[in-house]
């Protein structure tokens, strides 16, 4: 059963084709990090979510109706259709989240993410303000890109994979040299450093991918965007100061700095992390 996520309260019928039992232990997360050079440093945590969590999640998605969009873009004088489904959330505050030079209203965090949003500021340490959900069907895809909410000053994001496995390519700016990997349901990836500024990303098309509800994937990623009420000076997360050896404690020690049965979230020892907001996609 979860302890991280109020499942009395968001929990719905198995939907997905695999109904995991509430009460297993979960696995236990493993880290792996596929780039650490130049300052750039990408960090992959297996088993972030357990099971049950992802599936309740994927749920909570599939039976609520939440405003998705499909942005229009215009790319050498033609319009682009997005090809995946997006939902920008975030604190009251923040009103705008700019993407691909057009700016879209911030709704209210959906249900459990404020809890998963607590829970990656708890075990990171750095504030996140805001969020973007993706919705892939089996088709959809998005081209390599940077996030420029970290281009800062070695600024961070937070993403979480829920739903079908898909391959995730990171693309190193200077030679092209590209790192093949693949994000399966309850895996995170903490991207750091300059990571941004050397290289980019992609979740490229897939052929083979399951069809209906088994081929989706929903992709969470929490991102700090500044704001004309928020002047706090941008601090940076410099990729020397995560303890590699304490990720696994720190995220299985989460749960007592996060007290959900009563609603209340306590963050403890947070520093700020200020970045500007805009999405350079490459289509």
């Amino acid at each position: 059963m979860s302890d991280y996520l109020p499942y009395n309260d968001f929990r719905v019928d198995a939907i997905f084709s695999f109904d995991p039992d509430p009460y297993a232990i979960p696995p236990t997360p493993t880290v792996e990090y596929p780039i650490d050079e130049n300052g750039a440093l990408v960090m992959i945590i297996r088993n972030w979510l357990s099971p049950y969590d992802s599936a309740m999640l994927f749920n909570y998605l599939q039976t609520t109706n939440l405003p998705w969009v499909r942005p229009t873009m215009s790319l050498y004088n033609k319009e682009y259709v997005v090809p995946r489904d997006m939902y920008f959330c975030g604190d009251a505050y923040v009103e705008q989240h700019s993407y691909s030079g057009q700016s879209y209203t911030v709704n209210a965090w959906p249900g459990p993410f404020s809890y998963l949003r607590d829970r990656i500021v708890n075990e990171t340490d750095v504030v996140f303000n805001a969020g973007l959900v993706q919705r892939y069907y089996p088709d959809d895809y998005i081209a390599y890109h940077s996030d420029k909410e970290a281009l800062g000053k070695n600024c961070a994001v937070f993403g979480v994979s829920i739903g079908c496995t898909r391959r995730f390519y990171f693309k190193r700016k200077s030679d092209g040299y590209v790192v093949k990997l693949q994000v399966n349901n309850g895996d995170a990836m903490y991207m750091l450093g300059t990571t941004q500024k050397l290289w980019k990303h992609s979740v490229p098309r897939q052929k083979g991918l399951p069809q209906g509800v088994d081929g989706i994937r929903y992709s969470f990623t929490a991102r700090y965007l500044q704001t004309e009420f928020d002047t706090r000076p941008i601090i940076e997360v410099p990729t020397f100061d995560i303890n590699i050896a304490s990720v696994v404690d720190v995220i299985q020690d989460s749960r007592k700095h996060t007290n959900f049965n009563s609603g209340n979230i306590e963050n403890k020892d947070i520093n700020t992390d200020n970045t500007n907001s805009d999405i350079e996609l490459v289509m």
